[in-house]
């Protein structure tokens, strides 16, 4: 399944908040493997898979044609951990590399341009890249944090510190820290949580240890002036702001069938759905949870990736069934990805134009080995 999600739940009582909690730190801790549905049908869609190597993209048949990639932490393993648009481009963020633009061209394949700097990303978690609002339109922001628990390198060893907030210039290919007035002022903190509201609205989650205590504090700065605030743990967990998947019903339809096809016998499943769409830069969070989630004894955890375009909404699922709705509709209607490398899954979508790109992982408990993308032209999508 894909990995357990990283984010607090923001919930009304306060008991079913920290059990809540408590399960999903389990979950990112312990981790699980995908129990693979039976492959479904569905209109098979033609693309290119690609495969990272060394941190660059080579397309690959569907079957291993590289030597193995080891397995590291997710942390530091490259794979892609986020994706978004610019001024009509397609960019996408690589952990432990930097930046990487997707060009496509005319014969179907695309091309990549790389931003990367491996001095500032390596050994760090690339978690979220997005536009940045004016005065610096044309720019990305690039959040990235320091994990100790999962890592191949102490903190010591690392060139650059306190490094929690980037802005790419695409204009030049130049990295510029961006450092918040929270961390000016405590340079001994890091942000290791990080959930944009909006372009103008970022809240961090820093955290300061040593060797007798763990301390975290909570902010929302505001990379337009420049401002931040100090807030409170309950105002930083709202701000992830998950929504009942009942108040759209497109999406209340695509849940039912993907629960039909991922629910097992015995065990508890929640979902956290992660929706973007082409007019906003930002995640919306959709979850939901069974009735017996907190007292199951098997518990588990699946986010799925979904996107939305107008009145027509798409979610993936792990094993490359995607699900297409349109609003006031119960029709689904099904496309199949191509099949990926053994113990691989889906986890990002993305759909920009006629293209679209999924991104997926050889995952086992906390690591990653293999990862990449999927990218097709779309004919059938309008």
């Amino acid at each position: 399944m894909p990995k357990p999600t990283r984010e607090p739940h923001p919930l009304a009582a306060a008991a079913f908040v920290l059990a809540c909690l408590i399960l999903s730190a389990l979950a990112a801790l312990s981790g699980c493997r995908v129990q693979k549905t039976e492959p479904q049908p569905g209109q098979s869609l033609g693309g290119t898979l690609f495969q990272l190597q060394n941190g660059k993209f080579s397309p690959i048949s569907g079957q291993r044609e590289h030597p193995p990639t080891p397995f590291r932490p997710w942390t530091v393993q490259a794979r892609v951990s986020d994706l978004v648009v610019l001024d009509e481009r397609l960019y996408l963020g690589v952990n432990g590399h930097g930046v990487a633009e997707l060009i496509p061209e005319t014969d179907g394949l695309p091309r990549f341009a790389y931003f990367y700097d491996p001095m500032i990303f390596r050994y760090r978690t690339l978690t979220t890249v997005i536009p940045e609002p004016a005065p610096e339109a044309g720019s990305l922001l690039c959040h990235l944090y320091f994990n100790e628990l999962l890592n191949v390198v102490s903190q010591t060893e690392l060139k650059l510190q306190g490094i929690s907030l980037l802005r790419l210039s695409v204009a030049s290919g130049n990295y510029q820290f961006l450092t918040p007035p929270y961390q000016q002022e405590h340079p001994e903190w890091e942000a290791v949580g990080f959930v944009p509201a909006t372009q103008r609205e970022l809240y961090f989650q820093w955290k300061y240890s040593d060797s007798n205590r763990t301390l975290f504090s909570y902010s929302r700065f505001d990379p337009e002036d420049l401002r931040e605030e100090e807030i409170g743990e309950l105002a930083y967990r709202q701000s992830f702001c998950f929504r009942n998947p009942g108040e759209d019903t497109a999406l209340k339809v695509l849940l039912s069938e993907a629960r039909s096809l991922l629910d097992e016998s015995g065990i508890s499943t929640a979902y956290h759905l992660h929706i973007r769409s082409a007019d906003r830069s930002v995640v919306r969070r959709f979850e939901y949870h069974p009735g017996d989630f907190t007292s199951a004894e098997r518990i588990r955890l699946y986010t799925l990736s979904a996107f939305r375009r107008d009145e027509r909404l798409l979610l993936l699922l792990p094993d490359g069934l995607l699900l297409q709705a349109a609003a006031g509709s119960r029709r689904i209607q099904r496309l199949r990805l191509p099949p990926l490398p053994r113990d691989c899954i889906y986890r990002d979508l993305f759909l920009h134009g006629q293209y679209l790109v999924a991104g997926w992982e050889q995952e086992a408990f906390t690591a990653v080995g293999e990862a990449g993308i999927f990218f097709a032209v779309l004919p059938l999508i309008p």
